[in-house]
């Protein structure tokens, strides 16, 4: 059995059955805040708390949203 790869800084890992693309139903639907591909984990950055925007693997992607949302 296949299990959901979605990385959830905030919680424990998902581990539900795979629905499509290596993720779950629940997190199927959660596209990235960049591209719109399948977002695979939660932006860990933040002021305090999480940032929370869903984000794909790519590093071009986690490199314009940081920038975008936290560079001065």
């Amino acid at each position: 059995m296949t299990v959901c790869s979605f990385n959830d800084p905030r919680s424990i890992p998902c581990r539900k059955v795979v629905y499509r693309d290596a993720v779950c139903f629940e997190h199927a639907e959660c596209k990235c805040a960049v591209c719109g591909q399948q977002a695979v984990t939660i932006c860990p950055h933040g002021s305090g708390k999480l940032c929370n925007s869903p984000l794909c693997g790519g590093e071009d992607c986690r490199l314009k949203h940081h920038k975008s949302h936290y560079s001065g």
